[in-house]
């Protein structure tokens, strides 16, 4: 019987290419030690948290937070050191500081500029504003402030309007604004433009008048000292009104002892005269 023997010789599997980059790369000795460092950490930060859940409710995370911030933000270098308010008036500039009241130093994260703005903005006298911080630790706020150009006469009210008729204020005298025009009445505060024309066109006299009174909200009264009026026409009063000054009459009806000259009717002048018994006279 004949016994018949085969040689099989074992072959060696071969590695994928995944498998030996991936060996390549642990061959590399600074990869294992930050794995090594990794992994300590990691075992570290989870002892630690477990050594201290039970003791969650003694650890006041606010505090430490609060702590932190207090530590950092209130170092000379880091917080705001004072105010500086431009572009206003010294009554403004003490109204504003009165406002935010801020003591200084203080906590940059402690101050919310939009709402510093939006309180800033909300005075009847500013129009709008701009805060920052300077890179000198300063809180600068920088106003663009409405300029009054009007005084509002409206029942026992005076207010300093400006240029689109809103409300900057109120005065409590007529003298303590003498540099302001007058106008009275209502729906005045809607035809500043058209006051401040018309008293452009008054220069020649502007020592005589007193103030502008909006009749049934449709024309002008010129009040002028000892008592007098000029009435104007609801359309093109400024042009009558130039018409007139500049006629040769004018100068001559002013210097007399009038009530009244009505230039409400076009083409024609008319003066009522100040008489015991009242009459007309047409110019």
């Amino acid at each position: 019987m004949e016994v018949q023997f085969h040689n099989r010789t074992k072959g060696y599997p071969t590695p994928s290419k995944l498998r030996y980059r991936m060996q390549r790369i642990w061959l590399r000795a600074w990869l294992r030690k930050l794995i090594l460092k990794i992994a300590l950490f990691v075992i570290l930060a989870t002892t630690l948290m477990m050594c201290l859940l039970p003791f969650k409710d003694e650890l006041k995370l606010k505090d430490i937070k609060h702590s932190l911030e207090s530590f950092i933000f209130t170092r000379p270098e880091l917080s705001i050191k004072g105010l500086s308010i431009k572009n206003t008036n010294p009554d403004l500039t003490n109204q504003i500081k009165a406002m935010l009241q801020l003591s200084f130093p203080i906590n940059p994260l402690k101050i919310d500029i939009n709402y510093l703005q939006e309180l800033i903005n909300g005075l009847e006298s500013v129009n709008f504003s701009k805060i920052r911080i300077t890179e000198n630790g300063v809180l600068e706020v920088v106003i663009n402030e409405r300029i009054p150009v009007l005084l509002h006469r409206k029942d026992t009210e005076l207010m300093l309007l400006d240029m689109n008729g809103r409300r900057i204020g109120e005065a409590f005298s007529r003298l303590e604004r003498p540099d302001l025009p007058l106008v009275v009445g209502e729906g005045a505060n809607k035809r500043v433009q058209e006051a401040l024309e018309i008293y452009k066109v008054l220069s020649p006299i502007i020592n005589r008048i007193r103030g502008l009174i909006l009749v049934g909200e449709r024309r002008w009264d010129i009040v002028l000292n000892l008592n007098q009026r000029i009435k104007l026409p609801n359309e093109d009063a400024k042009m009558v009104l130039l018409g007139f000054l500049g006629s040769r009459q004018a100068l001559n009806i002013l210097s007399h002892n009038f009530s009244v000259i009505d230039l409400r009717h076009r083409g024609r002048v008319i003066v009522r005269k100040r008489l015991s018994t009242s009459r007309e006279e047409r110019v």
